[in-house]
């Protein structure tokens, strides 16, 4: 598990159209110095999905005011299989 400080995060969010029952599909992506470390489904959890990242998660700041960007269903599936598995931790 990779160890990041708080301040080497960034935070987005990735949206795409709700799937065919309405769920939301939105994703927080992770970003330590612009590289992609980790995706963290949102689903209805808003920012308490953030707590799927270890250690001081509540460091990087709940309701920030992340950039959202809205992707297309393809690239949320692509993203989500990719990163399922990845963790970080925040120390």
């Amino acid at each position: 598990m990779q160890q990041y400080k708080a301040s080497e995060l960034s935070i987005l969010i990735l949206r795409t159209k709700n799937d065919i029952n309405g769920n939301p599909r939105a994703l927080y992506v992770i970003l330590a110095q612009g590289a992609l470390v980790q995706v963290i489904d949102i689903g209805y959890e808003g920012s308490g999905a953030l707590r799927h990242i270890g250690g001081n998660y509540k460091a990087l700041g709940f309701g920030c005011a992340c950039e959202t960007i809205q992707i297309m269903p393809k690239e949320y599936r692509r993203l989500r299989k990719e990163y399922e598995d990845k963790t970080i931790e925040v120390v």
